[in-house]
């Protein structure tokens, strides 16, 4: 008898088990999925982010000696700071972009009037290593008849112009993400004071309270360094 009621009750605490396990498993596998979902929609907008908290860090001593100056207006002086940095984006992009189109609108309507005339090449081309001769017979037919150079081509330079309309979308979409990460690196700029501490502590629970704040503030030096030196290189 005894021996039954053990046996019922090893049988009862299995499926009480069984039942807690299961029910973990589904807690955890929802747990999952939504973070997976979580992640594909934010993942997007991770870089934009991840930019704008560079930014930020860079222009943070600028952002405070600017606010000191305008009497501690904070929001003043991360207003100044995004605008600037959108004229340093836009400006030049807008410049670029509309000199392109003027000179393919240009290239173009010299081509559909047939004044485009290219001169012959010199007997020397012929003689270049490897694609010389190639190279000579091209242009010397180009330079005879420049349509029929161009229709021969055409599969190479649809793909070629396929490739380069490519790349402009590329830097169209970099453009626009360099933009939005401007906004939000002002954004980021009016809460520095919280977003270091929230930081700092999650750094201080990895890391211990010393090691954490010497990683913190090792990180942000290491950040403007960083940025300092790509200034630099670009300015040069």
């Amino acid at each position: 008898m005894g021996a039954a009621m053990t046996s019922a009750d090893s049988s009862r605490v299995d499926k009480k088990f069984f039942a807690n396990a299961m029910a973990s498993f589904i807690q955890i596998a929802a747990v999952a999925l939504l973070v997976m979902w979580c992640y594909s929609i934010v993942r997007p907008f991770i870089g934009v982010v991840v930019w704008g908290m560079i930014i930020s860090i860079a222009l943070y001593p600028v952002h405070l000696s600017l606010t000191e100056k305008l009497g501690g207006r904070a929001k003043t002086s991360a207003s100044i700071l995004v605008l600037i940095g959108l004229a340093i984006i836009v400006v030049p992009t807008w410049l670029l972009a509309e000199s392109t189109i003027d000179g393919l609108k240009f290239v173009s309507g010299e081509l559909a009037d047939g004044r485009v005339h290219i001169p012959p090449p010199d007997d020397s081309v012929a003689g270049w290593p490897l694609i010389g001769e190639r190279v000579y017979a091209v242009w010397a037919g180009a330079a005879e008849n420049l349509a029929e150079t161009v229709n021969r081509f055409e599969p190479q330079l649809r793909s070629l112009s396929q490739s380069a309309i490519g790349f402009a979308g590329g830097i169209v979409a970099g453009v626009f993400q360099f933009i939005f990460s401007v906004i939000i690196g002002g954004v980021l700029l009016m809460s520095a004071e919280g977003g270091y501490q929230v930081s700092r502590n999650i750094a201080n629970s990895l890391a211990g309270t010393e090691s954490g704040e010497k990683l913190i503030n090792l990180s942000i030096l290491t950040i403007r360094s960083v940025v300092k030196g790509v200034l630099g290189v670009a300015v040069i």
